[in-house]
């Protein structure tokens, strides 16, 4: 039934399950919030639940603020809001005035055209439905209103070919939402690729020729279906694949002094894993860290890069980690880009997503799931702890073994030593019998040799004493003629009668063409050097000698 009442033009029907009051209401919202009614900005009217109760505070309200309500003789079924403000017996005063066409004659114009289409869809859709399809291109704008586009496969096309029809969801609505469902389920729902069920109100909207839907109500346990049983499906796949394990597989190193950790900087997680590992001065290792953002929709991209470079740095061990966080935040690492990353990594990856009541398909796929970034940590610890644990146990089991195989050893070498001991006299009493017959017979024989080769080397020494005494006698005589014939060059004797030696430059003068006046000469004396300077020379008719006696 339809109700309306007319103050300030303030208008007011039953829709369904819902009381709407659209009109004037400015000047009425405490009271109509006081209802409980919640805005709609998409077509300005105040929605409030429809029972029996909230009628009877409708009316209430309707007589306390001189709302005339009156029985309207159309069924609600075929009127919507828009036809309820376009109807002439509410109030005549505020429809326009029809438009005519230009020339009949030609056709409809376009706005004929989209007002027929808007009352057909009016008249088609008078109240909201539920409808089901893929959230695409999500976008949140300020204020907190949601954009996004309603999508659905295109029937006999290509699989991945749409449908789509635009969506919104006001911010009043949103905040109506999150308080009825909890604002946790709310961000869960509301992302790129999530199968939705909503309440939606129909409108064609005739300025831009656009269908858009308005969402009044969303049903979070088919959403939350949808995403576990895609969540199902990537592990059956996963699974079938025998990637579930593999990383499992990877045996964690006795020492891992390489340790990779992936998660937001200044998060909560990045200083807790730090602070476990590198304060507890256990850690013997280096602590690479690999920015990555940890929500939203470039978790996907951010992780599997960190991961990439985190092979490159060739880390022993790697850790991802983001503290906790919703269920809507913890979706992207169930996204099959991230577990087929960890699935086909070549180290061994420890998951700290920090979660207690659910467990993500990248922890699943890890090869160690610890709750918390501090309890990663103490997982790298343990293994050291363990590894020396280890190494002290087997080092007490090899010195125990040792200690026997060294007692067993002891006694062996006694062993052989005695035995070596009697060998090596049984040898050495063997052979020196033997040695000293081969003495004595090398001894006779030395003899017999040393007997012969004297006699020779008698004889061969006085042919060598012969040979020399005729070679020193040859040799003495020419020694002497040779002390002869120096003595004659010797000029000592011929400087003492008297003779001298004349030279120019260190050189002997043999003619008076070697000199010419004004030369000067050098003289050679018994005691010293004469410097003389030629005045003038006479030549002889004779070749004079080499000397000249002094004057």
């Amino acid at each position: 039934m339809l109700y309306h009442g007319i103050l300030m033009a303030i208008y007011f029907k039953i829709e369904g399950a819902l009381i709407v009051f659209f009109g004037d209401t400015y000047n009425h919202r405490p009271a109509i919030k006081n209802l409980g009614g919640r805005y709609n900005g998409t077509d300005k009217t105040w929605v409030v639940h429809d029972s029996a109760e909230m009628r009877e505070k409708a009316a209430q309200f309707a007589k306390g603020h001189g709302i005339n309500a009156e029985v309207s003789p159309a069924p609600v079924q075929s009127l919507s809001s828009a036809q309820v403000r376009s109807v002439p017996s509410i109030n005549p005063a505020l429809d326009p005035a029809p438009a005519s066409p230009i020339d009949p004659s030609l056709g409809m114009t376009v706005s004929q055209l989209l007002l027929d289409a808007e009352k057909i869809i009016n008249n088609g859709f008078p109240a909201p439905i539920w409808i089901v399809g893929e959230i695409q291109s999500l976008t949140r704008r300020g204020g907190g209103t949601i954009y996004f586009d309603f999508a659905d496969a295109k029937t006999g096309s290509h699989q991945t070919a749409t449908m789509t029809v635009k969506c919104n969801i006001w911010q009043n609505e949103v905040l109506w939402l999150e308080k009825r469902h909890g604002k946790e389920k709310v961000d869960m729902i509301f992302a790129d690729g999530n199968r939705l069920r909503a309440l939606v109100r129909v409108k064609l909207y005739k300025d831009r020729g656009q269908l858009t839907l308005s969402i009044e109500d969303v049903d979070p346990s088919f959403t939350q279906g949808a995403l576990a049983l895609a969540r199902t499906e990537l592990l059956k796949k996963l699974r079938a694949l025998g990637l579930d394990r593999k990383n499992k597989l990877i045996p964690m190193p006795n020492f891992p002094f390489r340790v990779a950790l992936i998660s937001s900087e200044g998060s909560r997680a990045h200083t807790d894993f730090q602070h476990q590992l590198l304060g507890s001065g256990l850690f013997p290792g280096e602590l690479l860290f690999f920015q990555c953002t940890m929500q939203g929709e470039k978790v996907p991209k951010d992780v599997i890069s960190a991961l990439e470079k985190a092979h490159h740095a060739a880390v022993d061990v790697i850790v991802l980690s983001r503290g906790g966080g919703s269920a809507a935040d913890l979706r992207w690492f169930d996204g099959e880009e991230i577990a087929m990353a960890i699935a086909h990594s070549k180290i061994p990856i420890i998951a700290a997503i920090g979660h207690h009541d659910d467990t993500c398909i990248a922890e699943d796929l890890c090869h160690t799931r610890e709750k918390t970034p501090t309890a990663a940590a103490d997982r790298i610890l343990e293994i050291f702890r363990d590894t020396r644990t280890s190494i002290n146990e087997k080092a007490h089991i090899l010195a125990g073994v040792l200690t026997r195989e060294m007692t067993h050893f002891e006694r062996l070498q006694s062993d052989l030593r005695e035995k070596l001991s009697h060998a090596t006299d049984t040898y050495f009493n063997r052979h020196r019998e033997r040695l000293t017959s081969m003495t004595v017979y090398l001894q006779r024989g030395f003899d017999t040799i040393y007997s012969k080769q004297l006699g020779q080397f008698i004889q061969l020494g006085a042919q060598l004493n012969h040979f020399a005494n005729a070679q020193i006698q040859r040799h003495s005589e020419i020694l002497f003629h040779k002390e002869q014939q120096l003595t004659k060059l010797n000029p000592g004797p011929w400087l003492d009668a008297g003779w001298t030696q004349l030279s120019v430059a260190g050189k002997g003068i043999k003619s008076t063409k070697d000199v010419k006046v004004g030369t000067k000469l050098q003289a050679r004396l018994r005691d010293g050097i004469m410097k003389l300077t030629v005045d003038s020379f006479e030549p002889r008719k004779t070749e004079p000698s080499n000397t000249t006696k002094k004057d």
